[in-house]
């Protein structure tokens, strides 16, 4: 982001595209708030409106797996859903009994000709991660597949899938992010896929330890920036004590 656009305000906020780093919210000009990722230091994307009162990030308001941006400004309080355009999760993941269900994650929509980045968290350092890749429906190549004995079963018709090395973020903690590039294809604009990643306990894969929930994805149109949505455009939040 060009530093003539830089503001006054700069909050380190939560974890708003999954992948285990906390981000940047810096407030531009004219009226502008750039969410940014902490990790690579590149724009997730930007928000437009009255931008300049407090901000916060590391709640998920919604229950959409998602962290929603609370943005308070002047007039009133507005929260902005965290997702990128045409991104959703749905479904609810699943752990081992006593732990938590990893979370999937992605920065920016999936544009053509682009790399679409799909993130996981909240995983240790040295446990493995399969991305599943396919369209809704529990299925591996074709074939139906049994529940795991926790009850714990993949979500997604798996048509390919992509292994992925575990980072350390912090001791203890572990993150993924893949790339999947999107052809050049302007007949799959609309279209959409599902992904979902698949846990495996150590390095040499004892066992399925979680499965995540997952993340719909639908192809976007080329364009030189990413999209901006307006503060406000999710509706206002209801008063919390």
């Amino acid at each position: 982001m060009p530093e003539s656009q830089f503001g006054r305000a700069l909050v380190v906020a939560g974890d708003v595209n999954g992948n285990g780093t906390r981000d940047l919210i810096i407030g531009g000009y004219p009226a502008r708030l750039h969410v940014v990722d902490g990790a690579t230091r590149e724009t997730i994307y930007t928000l437009v409106g009255n931008t300049d009162r407090f901000i916060r990030s590391d709640v998920d308001w919604t229950g959409d797996g998602v962290p929603e941006l609370l943005i308070n400004t002047l007039i009133d309080r507005s929260l902005v859903s965290g997702a990128a355009i045409g991104t959703s999760v749905i479904g609810r993941g699943c752990a081992r009994s006593g732990e938590e269900v990893p979370r999937i994650g992605s920065s920016g929509p999936a544009h053509l000709n682009e790399d679409f980045r799909v993130h996981l968290s909240g995983v240790e350092p040295d446990d493995r991660a399969l991305l599943l890749i396919g369209s809704p429906g529990a299925a591996l190549f074709g074939e139906p597949i049994a529940r795991a004995p926790w009850d714990c079963a993949i979500g997604v018709a798996v048509q390919d899938w992509m292994r992925a090395e575990v980072e350390t973020v912090r001791p203890g903690e572990g993150a993924v992010t893949a790339r999947l590039p999107i052809p050049d294809d302007a007949s799959l604009v609309g279209s959409g896929f599902d992904l979902q990643w698949l846990v495996l306990e150590g390095h040499r894969g004892r066992g399925v330890k979680a499965l995540t929930r997952i993340l719909h994805v639908e192809i976007q149109a080329a364009v030189s920036a990413r999209a901006t949505p307006r503060v406000g455009s999710e509706g206002k939040l209801p008063n919390r004590r």
